[in-house]
């Protein structure tokens, strides 16, 4: 069952629903089902190119998750710093 974005995650107008929905882990494993069909031969070529944009799709899908991620680690990384500033605990460098 697909991981729904929480409301913080922006929806691309260039990824379909089912795949802007997928989480991380999701989306990986199914960009290397496509991979893997398409390096046994399993498909032919229109729906190897077919198989081709949805991976490129999944890829996008995966980039978006991993950057949500780094801003939220930046977003609290920094919060703690101002954290402790206000606290006092960060020494002058001077």
């Amino acid at each position: 069952m697909p991981r729904h974005r929480s409301s913080d995650e922006p929806t691309p107008p260039s990824l379909p629903e089912e795949i802007a929905a997928l989480g991380y882990e999701e989306a990986l494993e199914a960009l290397e089902e496509i991979i893997d069909r398409i390096e046994q031969g399993e498909v032919g070529l229109e729906a190897s190119l077919a198989e081709y944009r949805r991976g490129v799709q999944l890829v996008r899908r995966c980039e978006m998750v991993l950057e949500a991620a780094e801003q939220q680690v930046r977003e609290l990384s920094l919060a703690e710093v101002e954290e402790h500033a206000a606290d006092g605990d960060v020494e002058d460098p001077d």
